[in-house]
């Protein structure tokens, strides 16, 4: 496996659209930093946080806008808790505006070339503390939405995170490849965007 290296930024090529493609193509992530306004971000991290609140997720004893878990708490994926939780997620305007911003639009219309679908599935991970038996494990998404084979992600954290719980360099090409081979689907093409506010 590749050395993990640090995330270069790319926002100083957004003025030069040869250089960035030829950046993802290579590297298959672009990595931009105070790209989307923090004032948005923020924006969409209280519903988030309120939604979380209102299913028990977190210790109220710190105040209402608390963004601390409670402590033990963990929720198996698919159980009737998750599925009520993630409806309200998915309900919420802020989430979807957030996914069609000016910003993001714009960036993937100068990468493609031309206009852009943006996928109506927006999917939030919450990760409770010191739960890894939930945290996604390395994946190329293409499996899981479909669509066409030249797709990207957006990943936007809207907390802190370490480090060493972010995308490895070079981990679109080496994670699973086997596993979509016998699938017959083409990887390299299937990349992600990382922003971080």
């Amino acid at each position: 496996m590749r050395n993990i290296s640090e995330y270069e930024d790319s926002t100083y090529l957004l003025n030069h659209p040869e250089k960035l493609k030829f950046k993802a193509d290579n590297e298959g992530y672009l990595y931009f930093k105070r790209l989307l306004g923090k004032k948005t971000n923020m924006s969409l991290l209280r519903d988030l946080i309120n939604v979380c609140s209102k299913h028990g997720f977190l210790d109220n004893n710190n105040g209402h806008n608390s963004k601390k878990a409670k402590k033990g708490k963990k929720i198996e994926p698919l159980c009737k808790e998750d599925i009520d939780y993630f409806k309200d997620v998915l309900k919420l305007r802020s989430l979807h505006a957030y996914a069609q911003s000016k910003e993001i639009m714009n960036l993937f219309e100068l990468l493609f070339d031309d206009e852009v679908l943006n996928h109506s599935q927006n999917i939030v991970r919450t990760v409770f503390p010191d739960t890894k038996k939930h945290t996604t494990p390395p994946h190329q998404d293409y499996w899981y939405i479909g669509g066409n084979k030249n797709t990207w992600t957006t990943w936007i954290p809207l907390g802190d995170t370490p480090k060493e719980m972010g995308k490895p360099f070079g981990s679109w090409e080496i994670y699973s490849q086997n596993w979509y081979r016998t699938k017959q689907i083409s990887c390299r093409r299937f990349r992600k965007l990382l922003m971080q506010c």
